[in-house]
């Protein structure tokens, strides 16, 4: 999934948004950031950020064999599906910017009665990884 804005419209997002949206979006990327840091094999690896304040349990997840979700570990630990949004750790991390997007979207996809689509796989059961250019 990309969401990927231009760096103005992202700042023009960023300065648009409630405080406790900010706070949030800081949290979750400092957390998203931090496990990179940590331990950079957990590229293509899954965590959980709580909607409601950018939190996280604070465990990465593997992916799950085909033909589950590859999102499915990171799901089943959580109370409800829906309180959480799910991030594919990437090389570079993530932006506090983009994480506001990212929590933004998740939670109108949620709040509409929606569900996030699984991300595609190739054959080889490993997801396919687009590139942001």
């Amino acid at each position: 999934m990309s969401f990927e804005l231009p760096a103005p419209k992202r700042e023009q997002v960023w300065a648009a948004a409630s405080e406790a949206d900010r706070d949030a979006a800081k949290r979750a990327a400092d957390m998203i950031n931090l496990h990179l840091a940590a331990d950079p094999s957990n590229v293509g690896c899954w965590v959980a950020i709580r909607l409601s304040d950018g939190g996280s349990d604070g465990v990465v997840y593997d992916n799950a064999a085909p033909p589950l979700d590859p999102r499915h570990h990171a799901i089943r630990h959580q109370l409800h599906e829906t309180q959480c949004a799910y991030f594919n750790l990437r090389p570079g991390g993530i932006t506090r910017a983009d994480a506001l997007i990212f929590l933004r979207y998740n939670r109108m996809v949620y709040a509409a009665g929606g569900r996030l689509p699984k991300p595609p796989v190739n054959r080889m059961g490993t997801q396919v990884l687009r590139r942001m250019n």
